[in-house]
C-alpha cells in the first residue's frame, strides 16, 4: 500500500507528469514556453535531454519553502516501510535529495512507464518493489539519514535547469543496490505515480502545523505579492 501527499504548503501545480512546458537555450538558461512554442534560440527542454516529457509534479513554492516527506507506505505484511535519503545533485547545479524505502513496498499494480526490469523484479518479490522520491531544485537538503514522515527534508528553491522556485517531485522505481530500473523508459526510470497521489498537504494530513522563521514569512509575501526584491529582506533576516 502507498499513499503519497504534497511535500509543500503551496499548492500550485506547475507541470505534471507528461507535459513539456520548458525550453532551454545553448546556454543553459531555462524558460517556460510561449503558446506551447520556444521562442528562437532554445529547444524544448525534455528533447535536449532524450526524454519524452516531464517526469514529475512540480509544484510553484517561494524561496526556502520548507519541504516535508509526504509518503504512506506498508510491506507485504503491512509493517510500515522505513526510509533513508541522499544527496542528489548534477552538473547544471541542481541540487536535491533522494529518499529510499529500505523494504519492498507492497503494490498490486505499477505504472504504465514500469519497464521490463522492474516488472520482474515486482513478482519475484510478491508484488513489491522498493522506490525512491527525488524532491529537486531545492536551496538546501537534508541528506544521509534516516527519514520519517512529516519530517523536513530540505528548502524550496530554483537551482540547476530551472526557471523559477519549485518542488519537482518524481518517482523512480529501484533496485536491491539503489539502482534506477529501466532507465532507458523515455523519462531516465520515473514512472507517473497519480494513481498514488493525493493532493493533501502532508502537515494538513498528520495535523501538524507549518512553522515559518520570520524569513520565510518575508519570502512568501515576495511570492504571493510578486515582489522579489522581499527575498532580499528575508536573506538580511536569515543573516541576522
Amino acid at each position: 500500500m502507498i499513499k503519497i501527499y504534497r511535500t509543500i504548503a503551496t499548492n500550485k501545480l506547475t507541470q505534471d507528469f507528461h507535459d513539456s512546458k520548458a525550453c532551454i537555450s545553448r546556454q543553459g538558461k531555462v524558460i517556460s514556453k510561449r503558446g506551447n512554442v520556444c521562442p528562437i534560440g532554445y529547444q524544448d527542454l525534455y528533447k535536449s535531454f532524450n526524454m519524452n516529457s516531464h517526469g514529475a509534479k512540480d509544484f510553484a513554492c517561494f524561496y526556502r519553502e520548507p519541504t516535508f516527506f509526504p509518503i504512506v507506505a506498508t510491506d507485504r505484511e503491512g509493517k510500515t516501510v522505513n526510509w533513508y535519503s541522499k544527496e542528489a545533485s548534477d552538473v547544471s547545479g541542481g541540487l536535491g535529495v533522494d529518499i529510499f524505502s529500505v523494504e519492498p513496498i507492497a503494490l498490486d499494480v505499477l505504472p504504465d512507464e514500469a519497464g521490463p526490469q522492474a516488472r520482474e523484479l515486482w513478482l519475484a518479490q510478491n508484488h513489491s518493489i522498493r522506490l525512491k522520491m527525488r524532491i529537486w531544485h531545492l536551496d538546501q537538503a537534508w541528506k544521509d539519514r534516516d527519514v520519517k514522515l512529516g519530517e523536513m527534508v530540505g528548502l524550496g528553491g530554483s537551482t540547476g535547469n530551472s526557471s523559477g522556485n519549485h518542488n519537482h517531485n518524481g518517482i523512480k522505481l529501484v533496485g536491491k543496490n539503489d539502482e534506477t530500473l529501466d532507465r532507458n523508459n523515455g523519462w531516465y526510470g520515473n514512472v507517473d505515480y497519480s494513481m498514488w497521489y493525493t493532493n493533501q498537504f502532508i502537515l494538513d494530513k498528520l495535523g501538524k502545523k507549518n512553522r515559518l522563521t520570520n524569513a520565510q514569512l518575508v519570502y512568501k509575501v515576495a511570492y504571493y505579492f510578486r515582489m522579489p526584491i522581499f527575498n532580499e529582506v528575508g536573506k538580511l533576516l536569515e543573516v541576522k
